[in-house]
């Protein structure tokens, strides 16, 4: 039993990972909670542009979500694509969530932007 993860103190998966506000103590909490009322798992989404701006530490900070997901006794799903809300995700800091409005502040990975240069560059391409 399970359900999407995305810790309290972040308005989506770019808040939730990148380097200045990831907040394992956070994430260690609240997996506690979720390990005492009996989840053993938990859909976490992830964001191209991490790994584009930091790979290594994008790499690292995985680890210590695994690492305290694993002491919870709690298996995660990544999930890598997300064409969920705003279609021009921007690094750095997020605007803060919108009062009444579910996901206010989600962010689609990859972006629109992302997903045109895609498109521009398999033009041509021959489908078999």
């Amino acid at each position: 039993m399970g359900s999407n993860y995305n810790p309290a103190t972040a308005s989506n998966e770019l808040e939730m990972w990148q380097a200045e506000t990831f907040d394992a103590k956070r994430i260690d909490l609240e997996l506690g909670w979720a390990e005492s009322i009996g989840l053993n798992t938990m859909r976490v989404f992830l964001h191209d542009l991490l790994w584009k701006q930091d790979a290594e530490g994008f790499k690292k900070r995985i680890d210590i979500f695994l690492t305290i997901a694993n002491k919870h006794r709690i298996k995660p799903l990544f999930v890598l694509f997300d064409s969920c809300w705003d279609p021009a995700p921007k690094l750095g800091p997020q605007l803060p969530p919108r009062p009444g409005i579910h996901n206010s502040r989600w962010v689609q990975s990859p972006g629109a932007a992302a997903l045109d240069e895609f498109r521009r560059s398999i033009r041509g391409w021959k489908l078999m």
